[in-house]
């Protein structure tokens, strides 16, 4: 670490564990979290999960599990619940287009009534939520700032330089804001302007993005962005779970009937390292391409399980990606994990916080 920044060596990856057979049973393992792409029936086995689909029979060992992610019609037995609350398995359910439909998360939670109210307390707290709002919005933009940054060395692209200018001008700006709308603002003029570079990031002629567009998303690039950060708000989401944080309570994304918005600010400072890479790899390697991709009735655009599929097995890849850090080789995993506790640490003991800042 330098200067309170995180410095990035040449990538080298730490491949986990996955099934051989992803492609034809529609699981897979990456650490200790399951996807399940196919139809199938999710049973409790003896002191396992038995997952049957046409393709057979794959046991999930939950010793070894920490969550699961469904992503088509699965059936569950009477008493597979009870077992996932007793064995303290987090379960997500995510639609075709890429959107969080819901989540299980077993009552043996962490949370306790002290650390709530010091949450509440802070975001309660005019001048402490927006300087803990500016620290977040700036980091968020210096990580797309750092994102373009990297795109420009490898592709010598004048629109990327000046968007590295426009992202400098915008922190300057985020600096100076008086009110979280204001900030919020700023951040949706900072993520136009980088959406509006991904035609100078991308190759080839099959994909190119128009405008961000959602609930459904319109085209292919919308809606792997859709579903990258699905993924990632999920994954944050279940690490908030395990610790004595409220997710309900946010600092830039305001709290109200939204059952979640801690995850939303966190995932905001990764989206442009793990989501976005994804989707430059897939499309400039070829690993995906516009066959990949379904539409319905009402217009929408979905990936189908053999993009989500790819979509899954390359984020994972970018997640155990390794950097240094504090003087040792750490993966974004790791980091994402590391960011919750840094903020728990701020809310239950003071700590100083500084939010992750992608060099």
């Amino acid at each position: 670490m330098k200067d309170g920044h995180v410095i990035v060596k040449k990538e080298q990856r730490a491949y986990k564990t996955v099934y051989r057979d992803w492609y034809t049973t529609g699981i897979q393992k990456m650490d200790h979290n399951y996807h399940l792409i196919n139809e199938g029936i999710l049973t409790k086995q003896d002191f396992n999960i038995l997952f049957e689909s046409e393709n057979g029979k794959k046991y999930i060992p939950v010793e070894t599990t920490d969550s699961l992610y469904i992503y088509s019609n699965v059936i569950m037995s009477g008493n597979f619940f009870d077992f996932m609350n007793q064995v303290g398995l987090n379960v997500s359910f995510i639609n075709k287009y890429g959107e969080k439909i819901g989540s299980f998360v077993p009552n043996n939670s962490r949370r306790n009534i002290k650390t709530e109210l010091k949450q509440l307390r802070m975001y309660d707290s005019e001048k402490e939520r927006l300087d803990m709002a500016r620290r977040l919005e700036i980091a968020s933009v210096s990580n797309i700032r750092a994102n373009l940054r990297y795109y420009q060395r490898r592709k010598n692209a004048t629109e990327l330089g000046a968007a590295v200018k426009d992202m400098t001008d915008i922190i300057t700006k985020l600096n100076e804001a008086r009110d979280i709308n204001h900030m919020m603002m700023l951040e949706a003029q900072a993520r136009q302007k980088y959406y509006g570079c991904f035609n100078s990031i991308l190759e080839g002629k099959q994909f190119y993005f128009d405008k961000r567009t959602r609930r459904p998303p319109q085209d292919p690039l919308n809606a792997m962005i859709s579903f990258g950060n699905t993924l990632l708000y999920q994954r944050i989401a279940n690490e908030i779970n395990r610790t004595s944080l409220d997710i309900r309570i946010g600092i830039v994304h305001a709290a109200g009937n939204r059952p979640e918005s801690l995850n939303l600010d966190l995932a905001d400072l990764f989206k442009p390292i793990l989501v976005d890479r994804t989707i430059f790899t897939l499309v400039n390697r070829k690993m995906i391409n516009v066959n990949d991709f379904v539409e319905v009735e009402n217009n929408g655009i979905y990936l189908n399980n053999r993009a989500k599929k790819i979509f899954i097995s390359e984020y994972e890849n970018k997640l155990y990606q390794k950097v240094t850090f504090d003087g040792a080789e750490r993966t974004y995993d790791y980091l994402i994990k590391n960011e919750i506790q840094k903020l728990k640490k701020y809310i239950e003991n003071g700590e100083k916080y500084k939010p992750y800042k992608y060099v």
